[in-house]
């Protein structure tokens, strides 16, 4: 079971080429992110993930089933999206807006069933925010506005979900919120895909990541195998390096950081004992 890419291409008739032979996969448990600068093609990739952007060339696969061929509501089925923000014009309470993820698997004309009442709130009890059932959508925080669009599209039991930059505009608290869930969708089965401008959360969150840069995917694989200091550096037209910082006084904990160096040479803490870390390049 995979949701699979391969040569895919795309143009949009003013502005010409936006994908260029663009080729990755994410399967069960998997979580990929798809790191580049803004124009690189990201949400366009996800338009065509979701067929929504249907004219494209290449092929792009959902379990080995052409998605072309797929009806939209199957597609929807099998594949959850969460857009970077949302704006309702009647206010929906959280709860209305995370049932909503229950649509696709509705008859025509049906109304939701208990059944779906039932995943609808479990879903915001995964998510943290089941005391804000009852207020609206539009008047809650923008990080909770986020984790209740997360929730919806785990209402829609879905193997896949797509999420368009999830953590933009959010706190610092609130990113990290959103992460620990991105992971544990993958350890729970999903196959996730998400945009993002951070490069750190492919450290935190993902098992694999693409850079995406002029519609070109310029490397896959593990994070720890793509995000080099030499890539990001070219990928973002700037100097970037990644270092490695100890968490405890062993050594046995440590992470990865990308850092841009904004006309410095070395690392900002270079000259300073604390916090300890060493360079990669």
């Amino acid at each position: 079971m995979t949701l699979a890419v391969q040569t895919l291409e795309f143009d949009y008739p003013q502005r010409g080429r936006v994908l260029n032979g663009v080729s990755l996969r994410v399967g069960p448990g998997e979580t990929v992110a798809i790191l580049g600068p803004n124009g690189s093609g990201k949400t366009t990739l996800l338009r065509c993930l979701l067929g929504i952007h249907r004219s494209y060339r290449g092929t792009i696969s959902l379990d080995g089933k052409d998605l072309r061929a797929l009806p939209r509501a199957e597609v929807a089925r099998r594949i959850a999206y969460v857009p970077q923000t949302t704006t309702l014009v009647f206010p929906f309470t959280v709860f209305d807006v995370v049932l909503m993820g229950r649509t696709p698997h509705l008859k025509p004309l049906g109304t939701p069933t208990r059944r779906d009442h039932e995943l609808a709130w479990h879903a915001l009890e995964r998510v943290g925010i089941a005391h804000l059932a009852g207020r609206a959508l539009n008047e809650v925080s923008g990080g909770e506005r986020q984790l209740a669009l997360i929730a919806r599209a785990l209402a829609q039991q879905s193997p896949y979900l797509l999420l368009d930059e999830p953590t933009a505009n959010l706190d610092f608290g609130n990113q990290a919120r959103v992460l620990e869930i991105v992971a544990g969708l993958a350890r729970d089965g999903y196959g996730v895909v998400i945009t993002t401008h951070v490069p750190d959360h492919a450290f935190l969150a993902c098992t694999h990541v693409a850079l995406l840069k002029d519609g070109q995917i310029q490397a896959f694989g593990s994070p720890e195998d793509v995000l080099t200091s030499a890539r990001l550096s070219a990928l973002y037209s700037l100097p970037v390096q990644v270092a490695t910082v100890t968490l405890d006084a062993s050594a046995e904990r440590a992470a990865k950081v990308c850092i841009p160096l904004l006309g410095r040479e070395e690392l900002p803490w270079s000259s300073r004992r604390e916090p300890s870390g060493t360079g990669e390049r």
